[in-house]
Order: structure tokens, then sequence, then C-alpha cells
């Protein structure tokens, strides 16, 4: 066998493998997803995303928030960035939604994964004001977004803040109190697991789609078969042979 030949039958050998990792992966995702209490999407995003709307939803009718806001601290920014779904704001509001991780009462509950209350607008921040100012937010709670990595005996073994949950605006004029921190605390660790899916979901979809992209580019003709015989993938060369 020739070198080319090799190195061929290695490089298919590497895809097939990262392939089969990828739909195991997407797989079990699924399977957790329809076990879930709370994230019973499907194989679609926008199953997570109808998951998340009713969950703020849930939270501001809770809370008796006025406004529900979900930021996630985006990837290549580095800020947190107001994701929809949300409650009470529009979407163009939401678009403009992005806050610092270096300074603000955001990025304090970002940093140290303590929650913080406000009350009349008071957010004691400039760069908080001018983002809650157009808002016209008057109070608030904001809980820290945080996932857990727990090992077989249900210890935590990692800990990880991916952005924050925040309500705002009690209504009738009342306040907020600490009793609302403690339960937007807990809602949190629910909105934080469908918003974890939810991404790892989006991640193998697109390694998956990244794979396939690699495999139908090939010069070569390729056939990926199942262990009982059906034919799971086929790029373009192989369809021309």
């Amino acid at each position: 066998m020739s070198t080319e030949q090799s190195d061929l039958n290695a490089q298919i050998a590497e895809l097939k493998q990262k392939l089969a990792i990828a739909n195991e992966q997407i797989e079990k995702l699924q399977q957790a997803s329809k076990a879930s209490e709370v994230a019973d999407a499907t194989v679609a995003i926008n199953e997570f995303e109808d998951t998340l709307k009713r969950l703020v939803q849930r939270v501001a009718m809770i809370l008796q928030a006025e406004k529900c806001a979900i930021l996630i601290r985006d990837k290549d920014s580095g800020e947190l960035t107001a994701r929809n779904p949300a409650f009470g704001i529009n979407e163009s509001d939401v678009a403009k939604f992005r806050v610092s991780t270096s300074e603000g009462i955001f990025a304090k509950v970002f940093a140290t994964e303590k929650a913080a209350i406000f009350q009349d607008g008071n957010v004691a921040d400039d760069k908080s004001i001018a983002v809650l100012e157009p808002l016209n937010v008057r109070n608030g709670v904001v809980v820290p977004l945080v996932v857990e990595k727990r090992d077989d005996d249900n210890r935590v073994i990692d800990r990880m803040s991916i952005g924050v949950l925040s309500v705002f605006n009690k209504r009738y004029g009342s306040e907020f109190l600490e009793e609302d921190v403690t339960l937007l605390e807990r809602l949190a660790r629910n909105a934080a697991a469908v918003i974890a899916n939810a991404q790892m979901f989006q991640e193998l979809v697109e390694e998956k789609e990244k794979l396939a992209h690699t495999i139908e580019s090939m010069y070569a003709g390729l056939l990926l078969i199942s262990n009982n015989g059906n034919i799971i993938q086929m790029n373009a060369r192989a369809r021309q042979i």
C-alpha cells in the first residue's frame, strides 16, 4: 500500500471516528433533554428556545417582575450579552443589552457568583445605569448562571459561570426582597442547565456539519457503513462514481 493511500485511510478513519462521537454525543444530549423536567427539548435548537421562553415567563410570573433577561458571556467579545428569549423587553432593546465583565453590577455577580439586589434604580455604578436607563428599570435582582459538573457520587468537581439571570421592576410598585433573591437563585439553576444543554447541542451540530463538509469535499469517494450494513454517509465523489 502506498504512503498516499495509507494517509488517506488514516484520514478517513479519523473522520469516521469524529463523526461517530458527534452522533453519540448528540443522541445522549437528546435523551438527557427528554428525561429532564425542565429541558424537555427535542433535537432542534428552537425547541431549546421555546423551553427558555417558557422559563423566563415563569420566572417573571413567580417573581412578579415586569421584565426578565438572560445575559450570557460572549466568547468572542467577552461581554455579557442579552439573549432571546427575554420577557418584557423588545428584540431591539435585547440586541443593545450588552455589559462588560470587568465592571458594574452584572460583572460583579458574574465574577463572584453572588447575587445582588438593587432598589429605585440605584445600582451604584455608571456603567449599569447607562445600560438600564433605556429599559426604564426601577429595581431588580441579578443572580449568576452557574453550571456544575458532578461525579458519580454527586459531588461537585467543577463550576463555571456562564452568565447572569436578571429580573426588573417588581409589580404593583413593590420592592424586591431577599426572599426573591433566594427564589431566583433556585430558578437560575434550571435556566443554567437548559442554556448549557443548548450551547452544547449547538456546538455538536456545528462540529458535525464541519465534519460532513470535510467528507463531502474529499477527492476520494467515501462511504460510511453502519454496523448493521446501512449506508450512513456518502460524499459527492462516491455518488458520482
